[in-house]
Order: C-alpha cells, then structure tokens, then sequence
C-alpha cells in the first residue's frame, strides 16, 4: 500500500477502536491469564516472543513463535509491519494454552499515535481482546518535565485528546509511554504498567519478552522458551 491509502486504512479503523470510560472495560483480576510480545526481525522474519503470566500470580512460560514479515518499516505505521506477525504468534499460544488471554501488551503504542491507530489498536481489533501499548520512545511530543517519583506522568495529547502518557516506571531512568490499544481504558493501562513493573524502565514480562526474542533470533537458547513453530 502507498502510504496515503495506509494512511486513510489507519483514520477509517481508528474509528472501530474501543476505549472505555474510566471505570468502565477491561480491569485485570487475580489470575487473568495476560500475553506480553517482543519481537526482532531477521530479514524478513519476525522472531516473536510470548511471555504468558498469570496476573498477580505464577508466571508460567514463554512462547516462541516466528513468521513471514510481509510489509516494509515504516515510521508511523508499524501496524501494517508487525501487527500481522504478532496476530499470528497470539493465535498460536491461544491454541496451546486452549484459552484466550484477559490482556495483551505490546512493545508499542495505541492511541497515542498521530493518528491514533498504534500496533496496539490494530492487533485488538484483530484479536477482538483488550490491548494496551508501552513504548519506549514516543511518537507524539509532549510537554513539561517529569517529576522523578515512581508513578509520575505526563499526558501525551492529540490535537486536544488525551490518548495516553509519559510515565515513570523506575527512578532514575526515562519513561515510557503507556497508552489503550482496544477494550481497555488509560487509567487502567497505566495502573497495569506500575503493577507490572519490576524496578526496571521497562515493565518485567516486557524484559523477559524482549530478552527471548533476542536469543531466538541469534539462534541461541541460553532462555527457557516453548517453540511453537
């Protein structure tokens, strides 16, 4: 696709995506079953890594999954390149665990993005399932200074909606920058992150994705993961 049509496909399916009121969609519960995915690419492969936990519970394995990457990188519509890829390994571990996941978490965003329509949006519509994005770089500005405590944050703003937001998840360090991708709203996105966090920037089911993806992609298997290719 060029990238008006790309574009225009993002504005057009932006409008399907599902963002409760506060209090209102996803809120996670004591053993929900929550999918985080990472991946790296080799090529055109994407090497994805599936990391299942239960949520306020076990932690019960990591799932490796690798697929065909049809599309080119392109900033700002990611979506098209690995959201295909990350379908393909959720659906797989569904098929597995014989159960679908409460919650998924993407290296990415959601709403907040130019268009509001992030990797997020795009695998929870696919998915029919609450998506939320944590990201490690924004695509939006935003404004103001951060303050250092854990939990601190900034809203990240499109035109003049709040689609998401700059949050401290350890101290110390640069944020990262939380936003709903389906199903679930900001609130509960950010109170998932903090939650999740581990002491680190980057959310703990997040490390453990990006650090088996990393090894399935060299090739090596110094990490404990199920292959399900």
């Amino acid at each position: 696709m060029q990238l008006e049509e790309m574009a225009l496909l993002q504005e057009q399916l932006a409008r399907k995506v599902v963002i409760p009121r506060t209090g209102q969609g996803y809120a996670p519960q004591k053993g929900d079953v929550i999918l985080t995915l990472d991946v790296q690419y080799v090529g055109d492969v994407g090497y994805v890594a599936v990391d299942a936990q239960q949520w306020q519970s076990r932690h019960i394995e990591i799932f490796a999954v690798h697929a065909p990457v049809t599309e080119p990188y392109v900033p700002g519509y990611f979506a098209f390149r690995e959201g295909p890829v990350l379908e393909f390994a959720v659906r797989k571990v569904i098929e597995w665990l014989g159960e679908k996941p409460s919650l998924v978490i993407v290296d990415g965003h959601g709403t907040a993005h130019p268009r509001k329509f992030g990797v997020a949006c795009w695998l929870g519509l696919q998915l029919g399932l609450p998506v939320l994005g944590c990201a490690k770089e924004t695509l939006v500005k935003y404004d103001g200074e951060l303050e250092e405590a854990v939990g601190s944050r900034l809203p990240v703003m499109v035109e003049s909606d709040l689609v998401g937001y700059a949050l401290r998840t350890a101290l110390g360090v640069k944020p990262v920058f939380v936003s709903p991708g389906h199903l679930i709203g900001l609130r509960t996105s950010v109170e998932c992150v903090l939650e999740l966090g581990g002491g680190f920037r980057v959310i703990e089911p997040l490390r453990r994705a990006d650090m088996a993806c990393r090894a399935y992609a060299k090739g090596e298997h110094g990490v404990r993961m199920t292959y399900l290719d």
